[in-house]
């Protein structure tokens, strides 16, 4: 009786003592309110990547009830954090993420075990000293594969993580156009090059994206174009057909050209750059023989310009020349006519030389245009004919040549010898001759050195004073010997040529003529 009088006034205050809280709504007791504070230091801090950092709370009770100072440690509201945000361990070190979070700015809360409604916050900046270098080519051929470095280098301290993210990026970028790129950067580039034919390489650190590199990799079209046949002969005129074939492009089309001419031209030919078949061409030889005697067909392709093939053409020729005189014999200041045919060709045009000199000069000699008067000079001619005026003085050396090449083919030519004398030339045969009397004699006379074979003839003597005394000879050179021998019985036939205009230099007497008794 007297135990359970004690205890009962216990009793009364418990429930005195719960009766003062009150209840929760859900029937929970609610602890009355208490005067402890929570601090955490240091309350603002910068944490390296990967990085530890100790944090202190303290707890303290104003009203001195404080049962206990323990505390729960939790990241941006993370009991003791993750990954992501980093760590903390119940001892308060904290450890930063190796990747930067989202936000590079934590929290770091402490709370109170005895009262969980009191805690205490610090802030944390996560930082990312390191700096990242990106190498690798600057080119790659189109389907081949590069590989990629990414270096990561961390200052003292700091402990980022290493993990790299790839990418591959660009204008031209449409699917798989661009190539790909693994985790370990080992690039691929696709089989046909992008349009335009560059992409970015991309590594972006997970530890800072911030942080990222990049390099401009230029992706070469590994393009091939062959031509058939590689080697033609075609005649002047003639025509030869050209295919080519384009791999490792979508565009499989080509530009044909000539020594570089798109097209061609009359000169090295002319080529056929067809909109139906632009793979295959009709190449048309020139009429004349182009420099070099052959000309190179390019194939070059559309889809990179710089990758062609080439074939070479040569040219065969039928072309011969023919200069008529062969050789000429011609005195100072005089002309002589040379005609030239050219036989297989589109074109009777041939160029002239005298001496290796076009159209000759005033001291070897000059090609002058049939007739004109004075001499018109010429280095070429369409014409059947030129004439070649012979200079006012003997050439070094003598003779000279005069040469026609054809412009169809210029390794085809014909060359004449022409002699050049000082003065022309008469010659009368027979040399001497014994006539009988009253009888005759037909003398020839011969001009060297012009085409004018005109001749005056004439007879003298010593005893020739009486007319008739030494005979007659007529304009064609027909001599009649006089009766009675003259005295001195000696008589000299002179032939003059009509051009004669200084008779020492242009009439010979060589005839003698004697008379029997």
């Amino acid at each position: 009786m007297c135990t359970l009088l004690c205890w009962l006034p216990a009793m009364i205050v418990v429930a005195s003592f719960l009766g003062c809280g009150g209840l929760t709504s859900s029937g929970t007791p609610q602890l009355p309110p208490s005067g402890i504070l929570v601090s955490v230091a240091p309350a603002s801090v910068s944490v390296l990547l990967g990085e530890p950092q100790t944090f202190i709370a303290t707890v303290s009770d104003s009203t001195g009830s404080l049962t206990s100072t323990a505390v729960n440690w939790s990241v941006n509201g993370v009991p003791g954090g993750n990954a992501t945000v980093g760590t903390i361990s119940t001892s308060g070190v904290y450890t930063a993420p190796a990747d930067m979070p989202a936000a590079a700015s934590v929290n770091v809360r402490a709370t109170s075990v005895a009262d969980p409604t009191k805690s205490g916050t610090a802030t944390i900046t996560i930082t990312g000293t390191f700096s990242l270098t990106l190498t690798g080519p600057a080119s790659i051929n189109t389907g081949a594969a590069a590989n990629f470095l990414a270096t990561l280098t961390p200052v003292a301290g700091s402990n980022p993580s290493r993990t790299i993210q790839w990418s591959v990026s660009g204008a031209g970028c449409t699917g798989a156009a661009c190539g790909s790129i693994s985790s370990a950067g080992i690039y691929t580039a696709p089989i046909l090059a992008p349009s335009p034919a560059t992409v970015q390489i991309r590594a972006m650190p997970l530890a800072d994206p911030s942080k990222s590199a990049s390099v401009t990799l230029t992706i070469l079209s590994a393009i091939g174009v062959s031509i058939s046949p590689t080697a033609a002969t075609a005649p002047l005129g003639g025509t030869e057909t050209f295919q080519a074939t384009v791999t490792g492009a979508q565009d499989a089309t080509v530009t044909w050209d000539v020594n570089g001419v798109v097209g061609g031209n009359a000169t090295v030919g002319t080529i056929l750059n067809s909109q139906i078949n632009p793979d295959q061409t009709t190449y048309t030889a020139p009429q004349s023989l182009p420099s070099g005697s052959a000309v190179t067909v390019h194939a070059r392709s559309n889809a990179n310009p710089n990758i062609s093939a080439s074939a070479a053409v040569t040219f065969t020729s039928a072309i011969a020349v023919t200069l008529t005189p062969t050789t000429a014999t011609r005195a100072i200041g005089h002309r002589q006519t040379f005609t030239v045919q050219v036989s297989n060709a589109a074109t009777q045009t041939v160029s002239w030389q005298v001496n290796g000199i076009a159209g000759g000069n005033s001291s070897a000699g000059q090609i002058c245009v049939t007739g004109s008067s004075p001499c018109q000079q010429t280095s070429s001619s369409s014409g059947s004919s030129v004439d070649y005026l012979a200079p006012a003085g003997l050439p070094s050396p003598n003779p000279v040549s005069v040469t026609a090449t054809s412009q169809a083919d210029n390794t085809k030519s014909a060359s004449a010898s022409v002699t050049i004398l000082p003065h022309i030339i008469v010659s009368v045969l027979p040399g001497s001759v014994t006539l009988s009397g009253g009888s005759q004699q037909r003398f020839a006379a011969t001009v060297t050195g012009t085409d004018n074979q005109q001749v005056t003839w004439s007879v003298t003597g010593a005893g020739c004073g009486v007319s008739g005394a030494c005979g007659s000879i007529d304009s064609t050179g027909l001599f009649v010997a006089p009766i009675s021998p003259p005295s001195p019985n000696s008589i000299s036939v002179t032939a003059t040529s009509s051009e004669n205009t200084r008779s020492y230099c242009t009439t010979l007497r060589k005839t003698i003529m004697k008379q029997a008794i």
